[in-house]
């Protein structure tokens, strides 16, 4: 039995325009609680489709993940695939959904609607909108600091794993114990039905071969590590389960480097 009630983000944006039409879905918690039961699946996923996660900066600071990965999946249509094309991600980055949010918002904190709020009050939303949405204090949505759990992009991460039909690849740098990725992503990666799934690290070319309860690695030269040009092989890992941060090295690190 499926995990959602919402198949595609159509029927949850329906959902969306006839509840408010009916006075639901005021509230931020009404609104997380409908997010929560969108489907994470991608249009046409196969089981030999990529999926792939990402976070941080990259090593020199500057680049950002998601850059790359768009290019990844642009370079291989069809074979590569990110959170973007998900249904839970197309709801929550519609206008309806991020309309209702900031109306919510606005109501509950100052019982205002957001074009009669002052321009402190419109900031004080802001701020709360970007934890909401990304789980970050203080306002940035990018750098901020990571202080939540439970934000939209926890949740549409934790669905697009959930539900995806292929393999896992993670590419960042530094993956801290606040990130959405070992918050969320990899619990899920770890939880996910089928057996023989695969994660790799692609900053270096990691490949980790995945099974409920273990976890292994070994180095990887699949033909789309190639072509995106990414990283180098290091040695493998191995993998007992216990998350280690890593200054250098491996893009995240379980139990201790062998090789």
């Amino acid at each position: 039995m499926a995990d959602y009630v919402y198949a595609t983000s159509d029927a949850a944006l329906l959902e969306l325009k006839n509840g408010l039409a009916n006075g639901k879905y005021t509230t931020v918690d009404s609104l997380m609680a409908l997010l929560k039961n969108v489907s994470g699946e991608v249009p046409n996923a196969t089981s030999e489709t990529i999926y792939y996660l990402y976070g941080g900066k990259m090593p020199e600071g500057t680049t950002l993940p998601v850059e790359l990965v768009n290019q990844i999946v642009k370079k291989a249509p069809g074979k590569a695939v990110s959170i973007a094309e998900s249904q839970a991600s197309k709801f929550a980055v519609s206008n309806d959904f991020g309309t209702a949010l900031v109306k919510a918002v606005s109501n509950e904190m100052f019982h205002s609607k957001p074009e009669n709020l002052t321009p402190e009050q419109a900031q004080s939303v802001n701020e709360k909108l970007v934890l909401i949405n990304n789980g970050k204090a203080g306002g940035d949505s990018v750098f901020g600091q990571r202080v939540s759990a439970n934000s939209v992009w926890d949740y549409v991460s934790e669905a697009y794993v959930r539900d995806a039909k292929g393999n896992f690849r993670y590419l960042g740098h530094t993956a801290d114990e606040m990130s959405i990725f070992v918050q969320r992503e990899l619990p899920a990666v770890l939880a996910h039905t089928r057996s023989g799934y695969l994660l790799s690290c692609l900053l270096h070319s990691v490949r980790l071969v995945c099974s409920p309860g273990s976890l292994f690695a070994k180095p990887c030269d699949e033909e789309i590590d190639k072509n995106a040009d990414l990283g180098r092989k290091i040695g493998a890992l191995r993998v007992d389960g216990k998350y280690v941060r890593s200054g250098q090295g491996p893009v995240f690190q379980y139990g201790q480097q062998t090789a």
